[in-house]
């Protein structure tokens, strides 16, 4: 092998590293920016030994005390009693059941690998860049008025866009309330 063609040879191969490398990058960080946008239903709970089926209706629980109501809350509170009415929780005023929506927004910290072109040497290189993001957190709960608990619950842990979006809120609802009434324990 002569001089010229190991390096023209060697310079190939490196750039060819740096480019794999790159590439991961970009999808790593492509994957963290989708996983920080979309939408997320954490968790269902519900009150063992409950009977679900004793419940034909619903409620939505009367607003916060300052009347005050957020454009994601009014959102919420105008498309969820056609959803639990397709659940088979229509709304009436007294029933036993009340539907409590609470959201929160929280800072989270999130990191992707360094973008910066002069840091190839992976493995080794663990430069991150960290960054802040603001994300609306829900929690639905169906309370039962008389035992005073709460029987159901479902926790998205992150609204992402679903929040400035009727058509996506709605999808988001569906999908968070088609696990109600949760399903027989199988033994």
């Amino acid at each position: 092998m002569t001089q010229g063609s190991y390096k023209t040879s060697h310079k190939a191969k490196k750039n060819q590293n740096i480019g794999a490398k790159f590439l991961i990058k970009l999808g790593m960080a492509s994957w963290l920016l989708t996983c920080c946008s979309s939408s997320k239903v954490a968790s269902y709970d519900y009150q063992k030994g409950s009977d679900f089926k004793q419940y034909q209706d619903c409620r939505l629980e009367p607003k916060s005390a300052d009347g005050v109501t957020g454009l994601v809350e009014a959102r919420i509170q105008a498309i969820l009693p056609e959803i639990l009415a397709g659940q088979g929780l229509p709304m009436k005023e007294g029933s036993n059941l009340v539907c409590r929506v609470r959201l929160r927004d929280v800072e989270r910290l999130a990191s992707s690998p360094s973008m910066h072109p002069w840091h190839h040497t992976w493995p080794y290189d663990c430069d991150r860049d960290v960054y802040s993001y603001q994300a609306t957190e829900m929690l639905i709960q169906l309370l039962d008025v008389k035992k005073r608990e709460v029987v159901w619950q479902a926790y998205v842990s992150s609204l992402g866009r679903a929040g400035k979006d009727e058509a996506k809120l709605r999808e988001l609802l569906v999908k968070t309330l088609a696990e109600y009434p949760p399903k027989a324990d199988e033994k």
